[in-house]
């Protein structure tokens, strides 16, 4: 079984994914491994990582193609994983999901939407650990995403996170149970 979660930055998809496979005693696959990185020797003489987030379809599929050369292993070598990514633009979507359709009997996916404060939260604690280095270019690049949405062929199963930790988690283990897959 392979568990989708989807949403815009700033959603919770990644904590909440990491939380779930905990829950499910899954393998959480980050899907953060598979970007592109740069890396560069700072003001401090220290190197520094930067990795480099999708920009376009190009860029996405690109991602997405890395992805699926693990899914077969991925497959034969966990009962489950939990995955999270944006999952915003139609093509490398549905490419990704044709992929994973391929090696997994069961593909769940959920899309994850959070209210703005929530949002607001989850980037400022992005931007506490260095996830994210600013704030506001986060929450600009977040609204031209959100613009450049595409939206699903079918009504996807959406959950509301709203923060609430343990309690988020077990709301969402049953949406997970009674989700079709797709």
């Amino acid at each position: 079984m392979l568990i989708l979660l989807g949403g815009f930055l700033g959603s919770g998809r990644a904590f909440l994914a990491r939380k779930l496979a905990q829950e499910l005693e899954f393998h959480y696959c980050d899907i953060n491994d598979y970007k592109m990185r740069a890396y560069f020797v700072g003001a401090d003489r220290l190197v520094h990582e930067h990795i480099q987030e999708p920009l376009n379809d190009k860029a996405r599929l690109f991602l997405y193609e890395r992805v699926a050369k693990d899914l077969p292993l991925l497959s034969k070598m966990y009962s489950g994983v939990v995955m999270a990514t944006s999952l915003h633009s139609l093509k490398p979507r549905e490419y990704f999901f044709d992929e994973a359709r391929k090696h997994f009997s069961k593909v769940i996916f959920v899309w994850v939407d959070s209210d703005v404060r929530q949002t607001r939260r989850i980037i400022d604690r992005m931007a506490e650990r260095g996830v994210v280095r600013s704030v506001t270019k986060t929450l600009r690049r977040q609204r031209g995403v959100r613009k450049r949405f595409q939206p699903f062929p079918f009504p996807p199963t959406v959950f509301h996170y709203d923060g609430t930790g343990k309690k988020s988690i077990t709301r969402l283990r049953a949406l997970v149970e009674v989700t079709a897959p797709i």
